[in-house]
């Protein structure tokens, strides 16, 4: 892409950048970014795509308008919206503990070999 535009993995790398945008809306934005990856609702041949960023934009500023992807139901989308209230992309380095935990008593869990 020319124009100065930034490749979406460097959006997050500014602390607190994505999370200003994200936070206030999480449930759309989850919506915009399956709606941008789904091959019925992913933005027509030659339109940019959600994996750059213009310069002074946002990561929805590319995200399709209209209804979500006919594969996710409201149900679904308010569930995934509901599990990133408080945690992010990165579970594993957000919150060690609790993954950790859960990996230890799912390991527990199984059958001795």
């Amino acid at each position: 892409m020319g124009g100065g535009e930034e490749f979406y993995v460097g959006y997050f790398q500014e602390p607190g950048r994505a999370e200003a945008e994200i936070e206030p809306d999480v449930r759309g934005r989850l919506a915009g970014f399956y709606a941008a990856l789904s091959a019925g609702t992913m933005p027509a041949p030659g339109r940019p795509g959600p994996h750059f960023v213009a310069p002074g934009g946002r990561l929805r500023d590319r995200f399709p308008t209209g209804p979500p992807p006919s594969w996710l139901s409201r149900r679904e989308l308010d569930v995934h919206a509901a599990e990133f209230d408080g945690c992010g992309h990165w579970i594993q380095r957000e919150r060690p503990d609790e993954v950790n935990r859960l990996l230890t008593d799912w390991l527990a869990s199984l059958p001795p070999a």
